[in-house]
């Protein structure tokens, strides 16, 4: 008759497979780690592309299509910067909310009477910038109507 002793310990099979476990998950670790690492330093390259666009951009002269003269100024300007927009502009600063700014255009906007040039600036604007071409005389034109706005 055979006795059956408990196993004591661990067997062999068990401590190879318990090493390959661990194995796979140092592995899966280290695969984590690696692109943790490329993405902070993507992460990185993008913050730094950002900070540089902001400067231009910031920098960037502008040239004005109008200039309605705000209070304290007396003489028309036709180029800026963007910061410059940025600092004194009350339409566009840093402290303006999206809402507010929308409900200060709104009042604005409902004082304000169409603008003189606006007809002859849509046709050209329409057309790419280009003039109407000349006439039969060598002249060109911009047509307006008479009595359609008021």
């Amino acid at each position: 008759m055979h006795v059956y002793r408990k196993q004591a310990g661990v067997g062999l099979i068990e401590v190879l497979v318990a090493l390959l476990l661990l194995a796979i998950g140092v592995l899966g670790y280290v695969a984590l780690q690696l692109r943790a690492f490329d993405a902070s330093a993507e992460a990185m390259k993008k913050s730094q592309a950002v900070v540089i666009m902001r400067g231009l951009a910031e920098n960037m002269r502008v040239f004005l299509c109008h200039d309605y003269l705000p209070e304290g100024r007396h003489q028309y300007s036709c180029e800026s910067s963007i910061r410059a927009q940025k600092d004194a502009n009350i339409h566009i600063n840093d402290q303006t909310t999206k809402a507010e700014f929308v409900a200060m255009r709104n009042r604005r906007d409902a004082t304000l009477a169409m603008p003189k040039l606006i007809l002859p600036a849509i046709q050209i604007n329409m057309n790419g910038g280009k003039f109407p071409e000349p006439e039969g005389n060598g002249i060109r034109y911009l047509k307006l109507p008479f009595n359609y706005f008021k």
